[in-house]
Order: C-alpha cells, then structure tokens, then sequence
C-alpha cells in the first residue's frame, strides 16, 4: 500500500487513500516538532479506538496529511461499529483529545487499514 505522492499544491490527490497507520507517521509524523507531537497524538487515538474492538474506520484528513511544515491538529474520523457502546468505554472518552470536526463530507473505505483523504481544494 504505498501512499500517492502529493500534488503540487502538497496535498494527497483528492479521493480515499489505504494506508497503515505507520505508513502515515513516517510519511506525516515527521519533520518538525509539531508534526512529531501530532503523530504521537494520533497514535494514542488510534490505539485507544483500536483497543475497543469496535472500530469499523479511522479516517485522517485536514493539514495534517500535507506538506504543511506546522499543522495545527490532526483531523480523524472515526466509523464505529454498530455493537459500540460509548457507555461502555469511558476510558476513551475521558482519556482522549478528540472533539467532534464541523465537517461531515469524509468517504470512508472498507477494511481494517487506516482510510487518508484528499483535500477537496475548495476554500475553507
């Protein structure tokens, strides 16, 4: 699964990219001390949403899989699986940083590989 190179403007083409979650440190985790605190971030995310058994899709999108030197966060979003209870899984709720994204427009593949999208070159 090698990931497509970034366009011209440093964005992955638009579309939905499988990739594993070390592929995508070692092509975004790197680079600046903002980049390596960010990849640690999603890290801890991704094992902690892995840890539920419940994870149907984990998208990361946004800055973040640019070639923006500073990204400001790392934008994930998660499919659960229908048997997910959030009840049940208090640790990741309280021990996470994640906060509901405003956009709702993520295609998600199958699979259990981590799913990259594409900037939609639309301004924001």
């Amino acid at each position: 699964m090698a990931l497509p190179p970034l366009t011209d403007a440093g964005e992955l083409p638009l579309g939905v990219h499988r990739a594993s979650l070390r592929e995508i440190l070692d092509q975004f985790g790197v680079g600046s001390a903002q980049r390596k605190v960010l990849a640690l971030r999603l890290d801890r995310v991704y094992r902690l949403a892995e840890a539920t058994n419940h994870l149907a899709r984990f998208v990361v999108f946004g800055s973040f899989v640019t070639n923006k030197l500073e990204p400001q966060d790392v934008d994930v979003f998660l499919v659960m699986e229908d048997t997910f209870d959030a009840s049940q899984q208090a640790t990741l709720l309280r021990s996470s940083t994640m906060r509901p994204h405003k956009r709702t427009s993520v295609r998600a593949c199958s699979g259990s590989d981590i799913a990259l999208r594409g900037q939609t070159n639309k301004p924001r």
